[in-house]
């Protein structure tokens, strides 16, 4: 960013550009771009006179706009940890969201999301149920108004048990569940670090200056009650007369 803080260059060189993302370390507020282009060259070939003005900054002429401007936002993903019956597919909520200076809301605007489901780490199986008997049935998952629902196999009757998920949003680990039946294959790379969190306190890209660099997580389990107060988390329930 320049010294005002409102402009960030980016600079192209042939015959080999080099391009550099922005390390997240504090979260922002929505604000917009306009991608402007203002050439240069050490070889002194110029533009036409008056073209392009870049002695001064914010004049009508230092810059020139391409195409319209565009609306940035700093945001995070989020995975919602899920029960049910173990003869029951499970849905999974996750939400794509977005700072708006006090806190994360739904980004609604966002319908073009999507996650390939081998970008998903499936580990730390508990109880009955063994690596792979349950996997992601839609591929890839797609979010629509920041939204995805994407349901877990049924591992069947006796399968009860919990599974971590884990998003691999930037570098991948572990082990993918791409179809019921273990064990899986490596897991991606979802390519999506832009969505990283601060989901807990620690330094997991070796980097001390990037505070939102967590890959979210969530736990999915089969066959597990819920509280006795929150009427809509029991796998079923019935009255009796």
């Amino acid at each position: 960013f320049d010294a005002d803080a409102s402009r960030m260059s980016l600079s192209v060189m042939s015959p080999a550009p080099s391009w550099s993302r922005l390390i997240r370390t504090s979260s922002l507020e929505t604000w917009s771009s306009a991608w402007v282009i203002a050439p240069s060259d050490p070889d002194t070939v110029t533009i036409a006179p008056g073209a392009l003005d870049f002695s001064t900054t914010g004049g009508p002429n230092d810059r020139a706009q391409v195409g319209a401007d565009t609306q940035i936002r700093f945001g995070r993903l989020r995975l919602t940890s899920a029960f049910g019956s173990e003869i029951a597919a499970l849905t999974v909520p996750m939400q794509v969201e977005y700072w708006n200076g006090i806190g994360f809301l739904p980004n609604t605007l966002d319908s073009c999301t999507t996650l390939a489901r081998s970008a998903f780490t499936l580990a730390n199986f508990q109880g009955n149920l063994a690596a792979c008997e349950t996997a992601f049935n839609a591929d890839p998952i797609a979010f629509t108004s920041g939204a995805a629902a994407p349901q877990l196999a049924a591992p069947g009757s006796g399968n009860d048990g919990s599974v971590d998920l884990r998003v691999n949003l930037g570098t991948a680990s572990g082990n993918a569940c791409n179809a019921v039946g273990g064990p899986g294959p490596p897991a991606t790379s979802a390519a999506r670090s832009y969505l990283k969190g601060r989901w807990n306190a620690t330094d997991d890209d070796a980097n001390p200056a990037t505070n939102y660099d967590d890959d979210p997580v969530a736990r999915a389990a089969f066959g597990v009650y819920g509280p006795d107060r929150s009427s809509n988390r029991f796998i079923y329930r019935r009255e009796n007369y």
